[in-house]
């Protein structure tokens, strides 16, 4: 399991989750999820952060999480 999180251009958040394990299966679709969890954090990404959730199968899987930093601030600090 690895999980790492970069800056990247245009003040980015990468957050990657990454595993080597069994993976999602090829014809995985997150919209026609049925389980809360991943659905969830689509949602979450899409909706809160304004960003994009991608997932790759290669060797495993791997979940990227890419949001603007000033949108996470902002949320952030609405909470507060």
């Amino acid at each position: 399991m690895f999980i790492g999180l970069n800056s990247g251009s245009n003040n980015c958040i990468r957050l990657s989750v990454e595993g080597n394990g069994t993976g999602i299966p090829k014809r995985f679709e997150i919209s026609k999820l049925k389980s809360l969890g991943l659905r969830l954090v689509s949602d979450l990404v899409r909706h809160e952060l304004e960003g994009e959730m991608e997932i790759s199968r290669y060797k495993g899987t791997c979940v990227n999480v890419t949001f603007r930093e000033a949108r996470a601030r902002q949320k952030r600090e609405s909470l507060q």
